[in-house]
Order: structure tokens, then sequence, then C-alpha cells
């Protein structure tokens, strides 16, 4: 599994993965499932039946897309890399 670390989020990144190209971030009481576009933007998970699992709180969540967008180029590296 990969890990890209940023403020208070860990985004992880599983081998063999699907597409599109996303991340797993634990925070709160639960874990919010992240897309990295081609374009570096970043948006909760539209092929997950549910992006954001457990309680996670409206202010965790913006935390975790906020933290989403400021390493979109780590996560993006760090899944193709996971994906060999």
């Amino acid at each position: 599994m990969g890990t890209v670390a940023g403020r208070g989020v860990k985004f992880r990144i599983y081998p063999k993965d699907h597409f599109p190209v996303h991340a797993h971030a634990r925070i709160g009481a639960g874990e919010v499932i992240v897309e990295v576009r081609r374009d570096g933007s970043v948006a909760l998970s539209t092929v997950h039946r549910d992006a954001v699992l457990g309680n996670v709180k409206d202010n965790e969540i913006a935390r975790v897309l906020r933290e989403a967008a400021n390493l979109a180029k780590e996560i993006r590296a760090e899944w193709k890399e996971m994906q060999k």
C-alpha cells in the first residue's frame, strides 16, 4: 500500500486498484475517498457507492479535499507507481 501524508491526513493508495485515480483518507471516525482528475482537480469519488464512510463531519470532508488538492501531483504519482 502506498501512502501520501499531508497535514493531519494520510492518503492511502492500494496496489493494482481500479480507475479513476483515487486515494482513501482516514479521518475522524471514518474514511473519505477522493478522486484526483487529470487536470489536477479533486472531488469526492464518483465511482464508489459511498465516497464517505463512517461518521465523518463536514469540516473533516472539507479538510480532506483541501489536503488532496495540495497533494494532487503526489497522489497521482504514487497511484501510478502502485499500479505497476
